[in-house]
């Protein structure tokens, strides 16, 4: 387990005593194991405490050019991305813009407390 996982455990335990919907909360976890999951493959950071601002800029520069369900948490799954019909189209601005709130909500909450 990574210091990422330890963080986005702690972050999630945080939203649910604060009483978020459900959907809200899974759409915070997708997005931050999947942030996780890039750092640590594009630049081996496997701790929130190394990421930099020009980090979350190249995440989102990716996001614009990768397709929707290119990338998954787990590649062993079960669920067939490929299959789906808006399989690699482009992610939409309001779905990055979304993924970029969500990572700096994770920061801002998790990430200072500890520095």
């Amino acid at each position: 387990m990574t210091d990422f996982d330890i963080e986005i455990d702690r972050f999630m335990l945080d939203c649910a005593a604060k009483g978020l919907a459900v959907k809200t909360m899974k759409s915070y976890e997708q997005t931050l194991k999947l942030y996780a999951k890039w750092m640590f493959d594009e630049f081996e950071i496997d701790s929130p405490k190394n990421v930099k601002a020009e980090h979350l800029r190249s995440y989102m520069r990716k996001l614009s050019e990768r397709g929707k369900y290119e990338m998954t948490i787990n590649d062993k799954a079960n669920n067939n991305p490929k299959a789906r019909e808006d399989f690699g189209k482009k992610i939409s601005n309001s779905t990055i813009s979304n993924y970029t709130r969500n990572i700096k909500m994770f920061f801002s909450l998790t990430c200072i407390k500890s520095r």
